[in-house]
């Protein structure tokens, strides 16, 4: 299990902060994903799918943020090239090995509704915001909740 407080620290903040993204709703949407996902990065491959990565995204929403979302987002598209030096489309198993590349998809899956995620007031919201927007029918299952996270972010679930 990757400790949260470092993931947070020094992987999700420092991506969100570059991504011009950074704020405490899309902090704790991100790691309540994580640990929604993966209990914290326990998995890198969804045990019974194709999802992949600390976040378990599917295939299917990492072609579509690249052939659908982003070309239609001039300002995102630059910063994902020139900031993280991506110029193509890598193959969807960067997910698996590389941490920031993760958390930038899952970064970009949520901006897609960035209006919203800034509006998150309550760990309810953020739950809800993760439940019906990450986990779409057929997209991943949808597991259940460890343990209601203090919106602080100060101690890891038990």
């Amino acid at each position: 299990m990757i400790d949260f407080k470092q993931i947070k620290k020094l992987i999700i903040e420092p991506t969100l902060k570059k991504l011009n993204l950074g704020s405490i709703e899309f902090e704790q949407l991100l790691m309540h994903t994580l640990e929604a996902e993966t209990n914290y990065g326990c998995f890198l491959k969804q045990k019974e799918g194709d999802c992949l990565g600390v976040f378990l995204m599917h295939p299917n929403l990492h072609s579509e943020i690249w052939h659908v979302f982003l070309p239609n987002r001039n300002d995102l598209m630059t910063i994902v090239s020139s900031v993280f030096n991506i110029y193509r489309v890598p193959d969807q198993n960067r997910l698996i090995y590389d941490l920031q590349y993760a958390t930038l998809m899952a970064a970009l899956h949520y901006a897609r509704n960035e209006s919203l995620v800034r509006n998150l007031s309550s760990m309810t919201q953020v739950k809800a915001h993760y439940k019906n927007f990450w986990n779409k029918p057929k997209r991943a299952e949808i597991l259940p909740f460890v343990k209601i996270q203090p919106i602080s972010w100060t101690e890891p679930p038990l």
